[in-house]
């Protein structure tokens, strides 16, 4: 049974936000990026480009609902995979057409399901790196041309695609736009999905967001002493989101309260989530 067509499009909500499986860019693509090209891009070893694509976004994966960037040498285990079942085809099969069929279908399960890029900047990325000011006279025809969301796909390829998604987002169209007013964007994120939207900062960083007279350093140096550590995501790295909860709750500044804190939080959104700034203040954009 095949499905209505608002089902059939190719995009998730993560944390309120668009984002693409990474299964469905050869699709949506239409194979100008096949999976050997995207897993060789995001483990920065772009071969039979020239130049670096997709060099400004990284791809995720979520862990315990939150999104978690997948490293370079994760990736790099992968494009072993793909180059290990082109080796195979290429034995098994003496018609090219042939070979070319069944690497198609075989190559997209290996880019690793419930891993994904935001859309925004996946589009963003594509339309420049398939800009003709960055292609040479001899590659025009690898021109980013149309991005399609909805693409012919059996109902057996597009399981394959959205795994590890239907528990993540069971709607891929957005609400209506009478809903979408009504709707509280921070009535259903989470303390965790309003974390994960930001990456670890310094101190120095934290200072200049909640002003504190130069004692973001010095918490951070006792920062179990002070409780600062349930913020700490690295090595003198700290989530500003939970950082600052923690600084409301133990180091209070007058004329600072919650509010103001997610004002300045959506001002300082990393890259990847742009577009996000609702979800910390509730205002529509």
């Amino acid at each position: 049974m095949s499905r209505p067509e608002s089902d059939k499009r190719l995009i998730v909500q993560i944390a309120g936000r668009e984002a693409l499986p990474v299964r469905a860019i050869p699709y949506v693509t239409g194979w100008k990026l096949s999976p050997d090209a995207v897993a060789k891009n995001f483990a920065r070893c772009a071969g039979g480009f020239p130049f670096s694509i997709l060099e400004n976004i990284d791809a995720f994966h979520l862990s315990s609902g939150s999104p978690v960037k997948i490293i370079p040498d994760e990736w790099t285990a992968i494009v072993v995979q793909i180059e290990a079942l082109e080796a195979r085809l290429n034995a098994r099969f003496t018609d090219d057409r042939e070979g070319y069929a069944a690497w198609r279908n075989e190559s997209v399960p290996l880019l690793p399901a419930e891993a994904f890029v935001w859309r925004d900047e996946f589009e963003k990325n594509f339309r420049e790196d398939f800009s003709p000011d960055r292609l040479s006279h001899t590659n025009k025809r690898a021109e980013a041309g149309e991005l399609t969301y909805t693409p012919m796909l059996p109902d057996a390829v597009r399981d394959m695609v959205l795994e590890g998604f239907q528990g993540v987002s069971a709607t891929t169209a957005p609400l209506p736009e009478a809903e979408e007013e009504l709707a509280n964007p921070q009535a259903d994120a989470s303390e965790s999905d309003l974390a994960s939207l930001f990456d670890p900062v310094s101190p120095e960083q934290l200072e200049k967001m909640f002003p504190s007279e130069g004692k973001w350093k010095t918490w951070a140096n006792k920062a179990k002493e002070f409780g600062l550590s349930i913020a700490r995501k690295g090595r003198n790295k700290y989530n500003p989101y939970l950082a600052a909860e923690w600084w409301l709750e133990y180091q209070p500044h007058e004329g600072w309260d919650l509010a103001r804190c997610r004002r300045v939080l959506a001002k300082n959104l990393p890259t990847r989530s742009l577009g996000s700034e609702r979800l910390l203040t509730g205002e529509m954009e």
